[in-house]
């Protein structure tokens, strides 16, 4: 039951990650099209949702990093496919200055999925370690 338990964290949790990126990248740039593609603003759309879902699930709901992973890994595959133009900056090359305009990389929006991916990780491993930590003490 503990296993079935556990299969069922991980796939709400990719559930939850899947719902995210279509909340970042497919509504909310329709929606506020004045701050996108790029911006301070799109950058806190971008971020502050991950933060609070990671450290709520590892802090508050007991989920293990393992059981994070399926969900992390389809995050980063949507963010590396699926963000074609540079959405929130994301594999774009060069500043947008002077009327430069930065060009889009898709070996750049890989690394930079990576980044995420393992940003994603540290932040739910620290949680879940420090949560066990509290619990000892």
């Amino acid at each position: 039951m503990e296993k079935l338990d556990k299969i069922i964290k991980s796939l709400v949790l990719c559930l939850i990650m899947g719902s995210i990126w279509v909340i970042q990248f497919l509504l909310i740039p329709v929606l506020f099209p004045q701050i996108f593609p790029q911006g301070n603003e799109a950058s806190v759309c971008l971020v502050l949702p991950l933060l609070i879902v990671s450290i709520a699930g590892s802090w508050f709901f007991q989920v293990d990093l393992l059981q994070w992973i399926p969900a992390d890994l389809l995050y980063f595959l949507l963010l590396a496919l699926g963000n074609e133009g540079g959405l929130y900056g994301i594999g774009l090359r060069g500043v947008r200055l002077d009327g430069m305009n930065p060009t889009y990389s898709s070996e750049l929006a890989f690394f930079t999925a990576f980044g995420f991916f393992l940003g994603l990780v540290l932040t739910q491993g620290t949680t879940s370690g420090m949560k066990r930590f509290s619990h000892r003490y």
